[in-house]
């Protein structure tokens, strides 16, 4: 294997790992591969989780008669109320969520001192729109 000197071990590691667990997306299907990416970041989060030293608060926000979005508030020590951030996690809305996010929400929430909001929103196919 090609090692570059500007790479640590762990960032070597990290790189075969996901290597081991992440067949081409077009071999498998959504549901298979939402599986496989909460199962990867379950395996990445779990070193950080209780890491997170301030407040995590999980709400529910209706969107309309019949739908609720839920989301998770992290509020740091320290915290400057003056700072708001609303995060949406990455997945070309197809695939993961707010737990996949979790810990580098966590990170950039205690890094600003802010407040962030992780919106869990609605994956398609199964909806056209998100929220």
């Amino acid at each position: 294997m090609y090692k570059d000197s500007r790479f640590n071990n762990e960032s070597i590691a990290y790189t075969q790992f996901l290597r081991t667990g992440f067949p081409p997306p077009f071999d498998i299907t959504i549901k298979g591969m939402r599986d496989r990416t909460e199962a990867l970041h379950k395996k990445i989060n779990e070193k950080l989780i209780g890491t997170f030293k301030g407040i995590e608060e999980e709400k529910n926000i209706k969107i309309n008669n019949n739908t609720e979005i839920p989301i998770t508030i992290y509020t740091p020590i320290n915290v400057n109320k003056d700072k708001l951030v609303i995060f949406f996690h990455g997945g070309g809305w197809t695939v993961n969520s707010r737990k996949t996010h979790q810990t580098i929400v966590n990170m950039l929430a205690d890094a600003t001192k802010s407040i962030w909001i992780s919106v869990e929103y609605r994956l398609s196919p199964e909806y056209k729109f998100p929220i």
